[in-house]
């Protein structure tokens, strides 16, 4: 497993300190945790960080309510998991009647 670019000072400090093998725990520990780091510019840090304050929740809980709002207005693969679910037992095939209109109703071209 190759350390991501934002954990890679961790991992090669680690390494200097610890040695490679605590390193490669430690590395392993941190990507399966829940915990995130997000690497963010100096100005976008300072807005979360007095937004945060302001409304009286932590960086982290403006974070998940952030993300969770994203998910609910994207919710892409909800969709496709709810088509894949209809389409698993029923055909996608559309009745001949149907498609014969929708055919008739395209203007002849030629190419």
């Amino acid at each position: 497993m190759v350390p991501t670019p934002i954990l890679s000072e961790f991992y090669y400090k680690t390494c200097q300190k610890l040695g490679n093998e605590v390193a490669r725990i430690r590395f392993i520990s941190l990507r399966t945790s829940k915990i995130l780091i997000v690497e963010l510019d100096d100005k976008l840090f300072q807005k979360v960080d007095q937004y945060a304050r302001s409304h009286g929740f932590s960086r982290s809980e403006l974070f998940a309510k952030a993300v969770a709002q994203y998910l609910e207005l994207h919710p892409s693969d909800h969709i496709t998991e709810e088509l894949n679910k209809v389409y698993s037992s029923e055909s996608s095939e559309l009745h001949q009647t149907l498609l014969r209109m929708q055919f008739s109703s395209i203007e002849k071209e030629e190419w």
